[in-house]
């Protein structure tokens, strides 16, 4: 378990620098037992877009997200 975790921290790291995409970081973070792992970016003003990554999601999905729920979503106000 503690090689899987520490391979996991490792694409993650990896991922934030570019060298692994950020899907198959966040699907590691599947080792913990979660549905999975989402990073959502929230635009700081308006006029920005916000955007979303998943291990789980295609980025079509994330795309749909992003553009009609997260506006609305409470948790990311």
């Amino acid at each position: 378990m503690i090689d899987a975790f520490g391979s996991t921290i490792e694409k993650v790291y990896s991922a934030a620098v570019g060298g692994t995409p950020w899907e198959e970081a966040l699907h590691a973070i599947d080792l913990t037992g979660s549905v999975g792992a989402v990073i959502g970016f929230v635009p700081a003003s308006e006029g920005q877009n916000a955007f979303n990554l998943a291990g789980r999601f295609t980025a079509e999905q994330c795309a749909t997200y992003s553009e009609l729920y997260q506006p609305i979503c409470r948790r990311t106000r």
